[in-house]
């Protein structure tokens, strides 16, 4: 919740290892992004106004403006278009909602959407906090 508290996926969440083999061997990779998004909206329901969480990102929205992250356009639309499934969504994602975007998709690439669907949490957050002024 706190957006100027800086962490690392590496270390606050998983090392790239431990979700290599959660996509790769385990073939968890739908599983693990709707697990991201459902839970990110949860604490976002809890603190914010729904109204404003439920607005999904425009056309507009660049994660690659906003962080460093190096994503292509394809990861990046794969990410967005999850996140906002999500948003307008009443109910929790389950994996058939997302697995058909990850056909062809190779384990670095979901690393990659996982990675954006974070950051994009943190985009939103921020947003929220800066609309609000609720912190």
């Amino acid at each position: 919740m706190d957006i100027n508290t800086a962490i690392s996926i590496e270390e606050d969440v998983a090392t790239l290892d431990e979700l290599l083999a959660m996509i790769e061997q385990m073939r968890m990779g739908p599983t693990v992004m709707v697990h991201v998004v459902n839970t990110g909206v949860q604490i976002m329901l809890r603190r914010y106004p729904a109204d404003l969480v439920d607005r999904t990102f425009t056309s507009r929205y660049d994660l690659r403006q906003i962080t460093p992250i190096m994503i292509s356009d394809e990861l990046h639309d794969i990410a967005v278009r999850i996140f906002n499934l999500r948003t307008l969504s009443a109910d929790d994602l389950i994996e058939n909602d997302v697995a058909r975007m990850f056909d062809g998709l190779d384990g670095a690439d979901q690393a990659t959407v996982f990675t954006a669907l974070i950051y994009m949490y943190g985009t939103k957050i921020g947003a929220l906090k800066s609309c609000t002024g609720l912190h």
